[in-house]
């Protein structure tokens, strides 16, 4: 059964803040407790991806990852693409497994993952001067 313990959260912050930290990304992680590892994007150096959404609350916008196709969505840049690549090798860590069977109907999976840039109760903030320390840390700029 998907689950994400508190022993496991412990277990992978550390690697997820490690690319988080590399990429001058800021973000929060959530889950515990449930079958979904959760982060979600709070400020970078990438603006929101074009495809993003307005909360039908709020009105701040968001933009929902599929962890399955993002790889292939239009509406990311290569830049959050390699980003969020290494952000899910991350929240998979050593321990992740996945061992379902859709023709079968048979779920079996350490645990789900979930990305999401923006939170939609509050604004995503794009913010250059990360963009600028980015470009620094890998010798561009």
């Amino acid at each position: 059964m998907a689950y994400v313990s508190k022993e496991t959260k412990q277990v992978i912050a550390p690697e997820i803040k490690r690319v988080l930290k590399k990429w001058k990304m800021k973000g929060s992680i959530s889950g515990q407790g449930s079958a979904t590892l959760k982060v979600t994007i709070n400020a970078g150096p990438f603006s929101l991806p074009k495809a993003s959404h307005n909360h039908w609350n709020t009105g701040y916008e968001y933009y929902q990852v599929n962890p399955y196709w993002y790889q292939t969505a239009e509406g990311l840049s290569g830049s959050w693409k390699n980003f969020l690549s290494e952000l899910e090798s991350a929240m998979k860590g050593s321990i992740w497994f996945d061992k379902s069977d859709s023709m079968t109907d048979y779920f079996h999976t350490a645990y789900y993952i979930d990305m999401q840039i923006g939170a939609g109760t509050k604004e995503y903030r794009f913010e250059p001067k990360l963009r600028k320390a980015l470009l620094k840390s890998v010798g561009i700029a």
